[in-house]
Parts: C-alpha cells; sequence; structure tokens
C-alpha cells in the first residue's frame, strides 16, 4: 500500500509540473508508464492517460484509466485565484483545494536544483531541452527528469495551487512547458508523456463548476482511503 501511496502522489503531482507560465490554450493529451518490482501488482488502480484542457487562465485536467481516474475525478485550476477543484460526479462532490487555507501548514520548500542536460528530443513535433531537478521534501531527495519546449507556455498559478498540485516542480528559471516528466519514489519509475497537441479552444462550458454539488476542502488522506 505504501508503494501505491508513492504513485498516487506522484500522479497528483506530475499532473501539476505541466502549469508552467502563460499564453498556450487548447488541449495536451499524455500518456503514463510505470516501471519497477512488483508494479503488476497495482495495474488496475494505475491510469493509463491523462488529457489537459486550457482555456485562457484556467486548466482542467482529467485522469483517465484505472482506480485512480476514479478517485481525482476532474481538477479545474483557476489560476487567477490560485484555488483547484477536484470535481467528482460519481459523488456529486468538489473538493477544494486552497492553498491559503494550509499556508501555516505547510513549510516553503527550498528551491531545486536545477542542471541543463546534453539532450534535446522531438515530442509531439516540439523540440525539447532535457533538465535534470534535484528537490528536497520531507521524504529526502528526489531526482526527476523533464523534456521541456520553449515555443508555448501554459498558465502559472501566481499564488499557488492548491493541493501540492505544482508543489513538486516548480521549474523556476526555465522558460516553457514540460512534455516529458520522469520520477522515481519507492522504487517505482513513472514517465508521462505528451502524445498529442491542439490549439483548438477548448469549449467553455467545461470550465463551469457544476451546480448543485456539496463543495468539502480538499483531504489527501481521504483520496488515498487513509494511506
Amino acid at each position: 500500500m505504501k508503494k501505491f501511496s508513492a504513485i498516487f502522489w506522484a500522479i497528483v503531482l506530475l499532473s501539476g509540473t505541466a502549469f508552467a507560465q502563460a499564453n498556450f490554450q487548447g488541449t495536451m493529451k499524455y500518456e503514463f508508464n510505470f516501471m519497477g518490482e512488483g508494479i503488476e501488482a497495482y495495474q488496475a488502480m494505475l491510469p493509463t492517460a491523462m488529457e489537459l484542457k486550457v482555456l485562457k487562465t484556467d486548466v482542467l485536467m482529467e485522469i483517465q484509466g484505472g482506480m485512480a481516474a476514479m478517485a481525482m475525478g476532474r481538477t479545474l485550476s483557476k489560476t487567477k485565484t490560485g484555488v483547484s477543484y477536484m470535481i467528482k460526479d460519481s459523488e456529486e462532490t468538489i473538493y477544494v483545494m486552497d492553498p491559503k487555507a494550509n499556508k501555516d501548514e505547510e513549510p516553503a520548500a527550498a528551491d531545486p536544483v536545477i542542471t541543463k542536460e546534453d539532450e534535446i528530443i522531438t515530442i509531439a513535433g516540439y523540440e525539447c531541452q532535457k533538465y535534470q531537478i534535484v528537490a528536497q521534501s520531507a521524504q529526502g531527495e528526489n531526482t526527476s527528469y523533464v523534456w521541456v519546449t520553449d515555443k508555448f507556455t501554459i498558465p502559472k498559478a501566481e499564488q499557488g495551487s492548491g493541493g501540492g498540485m505544482s508543489g513538486m516542480l516548480d521549474i523556476k528559471g526555465v522558460k516553457g512547458t514540460p512534455l516529458k516528466v520522469m520520477t522515481t519514489q519507492m522504487g517505482m519509475t513513472v514517465t508521462v508523456t505528451t502524445k498529442e497537441i491542439s490549439t483548438t479552444l477548448p469549449d467553455k462550458k467545461l470550465f463551469k463548476l457544476p451546480k448543485g454539488y456539496a463543495k468539502e476542502p480538499f483531504d489527501m488522506a481521504k483520496m488515498t482511503g487513509g494511506m
């Protein structure tokens, strides 16, 4: 269960790494790949894909496949306010992730150490520069790799997004948008790769919160069944 908890956290945090700077509008489709000893035991829980839709300053994320998709629903990030909303249609509930609500609980994280590497690859038609990111967390040092295009950027919450959505890789000093992210936690390697990019504007109705749903503060322990 500890390994799945780490994987779940990686999904939440990785999905926030694409929230970089500010001008892309459209849809980005990603695929997940998981590697590690005993990963087969978690296949039913793991997602297969992720979709980001961006309209002006709003970002809508939806995990697809596996029990993770059921657990996470859709997440709407309002970057102007820094507040994110996890929408669970099956529960008719919206979980609110407000960074200001947890301001006193979360110590400021040290800036990650960024190293530009000698690798450029093409992902979804865009040239991407590889960077190594070494960050410190409560679990110790974490080394991740990102492949970033400087051709466009997408909205970033000025006040920070709730629920740790962008806490893993702020990528300060690196302009652009990660199209591939690879990180390892507790022996499990998670790779998220962009497979398709469309600049067609998404339907603005998708960025409205459902009416009549209950609202509750976001609680990661509840989302992961107390793990």
